[in-house]
This record gives structure tokens, C-alpha cells and sequence, in this order.
């Protein structure tokens, strides 16, 4: 993210291309953006226009510990938001195995063993539709 440029967002077809020197994969994907990513790429270069990227830092630690400060927020780590995004994806049904590809992952192992959360609310909902399911069933009437 750091080494993330201006030339590498299109927004015009809303992607972000991913450089394959940057993760830790050597891997060029391409990522979605979304509206409101998209919204606030825009105001940040509308305020800052000479610079050459979005995030021109060379150590993300003290903003990011800044940013949780004046949010008021504990216990949380960056990485944790990768987990939630691929969480969300998973919700929205983008198959496993998409979502990793997105992630940059090249195990499919690596996104189902860190990045699946499987929270009280989608445990319910899961329940749910199970419960719907069995409902409509034949073998119970």
C-alpha cells in the first residue's frame, strides 16, 4: 500500500492494478474500488496533488496508531483489516477461492485457514437458512 502510486488507480474502470514487486507474492492482480474508496482517493488527491502516491509514508506504525487514537479505538491491528475485507467478500458470496485471488494469496489454503471469520451473526444466519431449508423439505411433511 505504501509503495501504491497514482498511476496505478483506474478510476475510471475502478481497479486498482497491484504491482507485482509489492506483496510479498511478486504477483500483478488487479483489486476492486469501491464508491467510497473511490470517493476518498479522490478528495485525498484533490488535497494533495503534487504527490506522486496516495500514502506518501515510509513507515505506516505512527499513523495508523494516530488514526486509532483520534478514532478511539483498542485492539486493533492494520492486518486486521484484510480479514475483514475477505470476511465481507465471502458474506457477499465471492467464492473462496476468488476472494484469495483478490487477497493475492497463491494458496487457496492460506485464505480458508487465516481470513475466513466465521462470526455469531453469520453463524445464525447460516442456521436460519438451514432451518428453512429442512422446512421445505418433503421428508418432514
Amino acid at each position: 500500500m505504501l509503495k501504491l502510486r497514482w498511476s496505478d488507480i483506474d478510476f475510471e474502470q475502478d481497479k486498482i492494478n497491484i504491482i507485482g514487486n509489492n506483496p510479498k507474492t511478486e504477483r500483478e492482480r488487479d483489486a476492486p474500488l469501491s464508491f467510497r474508496a473511490k470517493l476518498a482517493l479522490m478528495k485525498v488527491r484533490e488535497l494533495y496533488p503534487t504527490d506522486e502516491r496516495p500514502f506518501p509514508l515510509t513507515d505506516i506504525k505512527t499513523g495508523w496508531r494516530t488514526a486509532l487514537e483520534f478514532a478511539g479505538i483498542t485492539d486493533l491491528h492494520f492486518h486486521d483489516l484484510r480479514r475483514t475485507a475477505i470476511t465481507r467478500w465471502q458474506k457477499m458470496g465471492l467464492p473462496l477461492a476468488f476472494a484469495g485471488k483478490l487477497a493475492g494469496h497463491s494458496n487457496p489454503k492460506t485464505t480458508q485457514k487465516h481470513y475466513t471469520a466465521a462470526d455469531a451473526e453469520t453463524t445464525a444466519a447460516f442456521a436460519e437458512t438451514m432451518n428453512q431449508d429442512h422446512a421445505a423439505s418433503e421428508y418432514l411433511n
